[in-house]
């Protein structure tokens, strides 16, 4: 690098920071600039999400997002275990604490967030820990050599993995809840009873609706009393009660912070010139994201933005999708107290779609949810709700006619929740020569977070993961089979030859295509029967004409497609004629085995995954792109068919 470049000081190194690193090499910035990146923790950016995992690996290597080698073959200079403890602003200058002092000409703070620790006493004596860090989970796991009991301050999304790396350790394990439900700010009180149930069936004990008084240290361990007056005995205890920006070094230097703590930044992800912030520390709009996903996205904005291209945040969705206890859970979208509730229940799942003015806002849901990525893409969107999806959704818990595998999504679905990756990125992967689970997960990132889409990669990928046969298939099948042995038939029979004396079963017959009034009453039939034929891709594009069920639908397009050539039959008299009438006639007849050969492909999918119901799921795309094709040209070709015998 010649000259003085620019020097841009990244404050904080958890997974938003790494994210932000990553998007400068790709943009090329290290080739144009020095990037400084101050960490507090001795070691490079982890995998918190699956900080539980820790537990029983306990590998921190396992978790490593990069190693140490990476930044600095990419000419980044990681500084390790050395957090920035002082910002003066006048002179563009950071402190870290081993004494280092650097000036900066861009300065990014990505320092996430820290535990809240509730004001109870006793709640900072040794033994009590949070649960944010290895080191954390370090000491948890030395402290629980030597304890029998845990309590859980907490039951939301870090509480509950607290309580179950604690179960995994075989500590009897009971979590405390103040609000009266467990993830209270994400599910209401239907979904969190279904998880509850759950959550206790793995041995965990909850305490709902309580509040600890205070936390005192006593010969055989702590005692917990509780807003009640009840107490509790545990050996350990883990404060997990929620997180709070990290931003006490910009607040000393001044720079303005939300009441929540949070760093205030306009849609540039700027502070003030030269400032800027990521994460959980960054306030935008009003709202600190306590989730990876939105910082990942603040922090692809920002490296463009450095990267000196256009770029901004215009905010992020809330929407969580991923295995909490082992359990499903999704929260997707907002919604109201006056928002209207279409449930589903079962055994194993709890399921509610919120509606305002009849669309889609929000959904929430426990246990497995097959049409969880069209859900989100569907609130996304603010789809309506037709009266007969309600129905269904009540009585079976999907809005949708079947079952839909994840190849039946649309390319916008949501596969991967964390980082907002679609079906449509996972087929480019695929395209590209991505052709299993773990390459499709390489190449996009898929399922490198929460995992909880990593089934979902195995579908679209053809693993073996079983497929429910598609209802009225054989119908459609037998439509199908009919319609293609016709097609053969009309395309290769020859009308025969006779003397016009001789009189026969076909010379009756013959006056169909050769009388006028015959002819016409058939062409204007075999015009009427194609147009119905064509609902299928009405129904298909037009959400207010979509009446009844689709299987039922394309059914019916193939029983039209059979009519069709049957009406072909009388108005031609298996004559191709010849110029237009006999390109009409091919093209005709090419657009109707397409059809065929479609259909009997979508039947054979109910096959399964292996044999003939993998290779017609893998043909179908491409024969009805041909079918569709081969249909274009049909109307102009019509039209001057009709002209030229009226006309003549």
């Amino acid at each position: 690098m010649k000259g003085n470049p620019r020097t841009i000081v990244v404050v904080g190194h958890g997974m938003v920071g790494a994210r932000l690193c990553e998007r400068l090499v790709e943009h090329r910035v290290p080739a144009r600039a020095r990037v400084v990146i101050f960490a507090e923790e001795p070691r490079p950016a982890y995998d918190r999400v699956h900080l539980t995992s820790y537990v029983e690996h306990r590998s921190a290597e396992r978790l490593e997002l990069r190693p140490a080698s990476w930044y600095a073959e990419q000419g980044l200079e990681l500084c390790l275990g050395d957090p920035v403890v002082a910002l003066d602003r006048g002179r563009r200058e950071v402190a870290s604490r081993r004494g280092r002092r650097l000036r900066y000409d861009e300065l990014v703070f990505a320092t996430g967030s820290r535990p809240f620790v509730p004001p109870i006493p006793g709640a900072t004596q040794a033994g009590v820990f949070v649960y944010r860090t290895l080191d954390d989970l370090d000491a948890i796991l030395s402290r629980a050599r030597t304890a029998r009991r845990a309590a859980v301050i907490g039951g939301g999304l870090l509480g509950l993995e607290a309580a179950q790396a604690t179960r995994r350790l075989g500590l009897e394990t009971q979590v405390l809840e103040r609000a009266p439900f467990l993830m209270s700010q994400q599910l209401n009180e239907a979904a969190a009873r279904r998880l509850e149930a759950e959550v206790r069936a793995q041995g965990i004990t909850l305490r709902l609706g309580v509040q600890v008084a205070d936390i005192a240290r006593g010969a055989d361990g702590y005692r917990l009393r509780l807003g009640d007056g009840d107490e509790l005995a545990a050996d350990m205890v883990i404060l997990s009660a929620g997180i709070r920006p990290r931003t006490e070094v910009a607040r000393d230097a001044g720079l303005s912070c939300d009441a929540a703590g949070g760093l205030i930044v306009d849609d540039r992800l700027q502070v003030e010139p030269a400032v800027f912030a990521i994460g959980e520390c960054a306030s935008h709009r009003g709202r600190v994201y306590g989730l990876v996903a939105p910082g990942y996205d603040m922090a692809d904005v920002l490296a463009a933005r450095l990267a000196g291209r256009r770029a901004v945040f215009r905010g992020a969705s809330l929407s969580t999708r991923l295995k909490m206890a082992g359990v499903d859970v999704m929260a997707t979208g907002e919604y109201g107290a006056s928002a209207e509730v279409v449930e589903s229940r079962s055994e194993t799942h709890y399921r509610a779609l919120f509606l305002e003015r009849g669309r889609l806002a929000g959904a929430i849901g426990v246990g497995p949810w097959p049409e969880a990525g069209p859900i989100q893409s569907a609130v996304r969107r603010r789809d309506v709700l037709r009266p007969d999806q309600k129905r269904r959704f009540q009585r079976e818990g999907r809005v949708g006619e079947a079952p839909l595998s994840v190849c039946a999504w649309s390319d916008d679905a949501l596969v991967c929740n964390c980082l907002r990756i679609t079906k449509g990125a996972l087929r480019r992967a695929m395209d590209a020569g991505a052709c299993d689970p773990d390459q499709l997960s390489r190449q996009t990132g898929a399922a490198t977070l929460c995992g909880s889409c990593r089934p979902l990669l195995a579908d679209l990928a053809g693993a073996p993961r079983g497929v429910e046969p598609a209802p009225a298939w054989r119908g459609l099948l037998a439509a199908s089979v009919v319609a293609l042995a016709l097609a053969i038939v009309t395309a290769c029979a020859s009308p025969p030859a006779m003397a016009e004396s001789v009189e026969s079963w076909w010379r009756r017959v013959d006056v169909l295509w050769r009388d006028p009034v015959y002819k016409q009453a058939s062409g204007f039939s075999l015009l009427g029967v194609g147009a119905l034929g064509l609902l299928l891709s009405v129904r298909k594009r037009v959400k207010r004409l979509a009446r009844g069920p689709f299987t039922g639908w394309r059914t019916f397009h193939a029983v039209a497609g059979v009519a069709t050539l049957a009406a072909l039959f009388v108005h031609t008299g298996l004559r191709f004629g010849a110029h237009l009438n006999f390109g009409l006639m091919a093209l005709f007849l090419a657009m109707n085995a397409a059809g065929a050969l479609t259909g009997l492909a979508a039947a054979l999918e109910a096959r399964g995954d292996s044999g003939a119901g993998a290779t017609a799921r893998r043909c179908r795309p491409l024969l009805t792109s041909v079918h569709v094709y081969l249909s274009w040209p049909l109307p102009v070709l019509v039209l001057f068919h009709v002209l030229s015998v009226y006309l003549h």
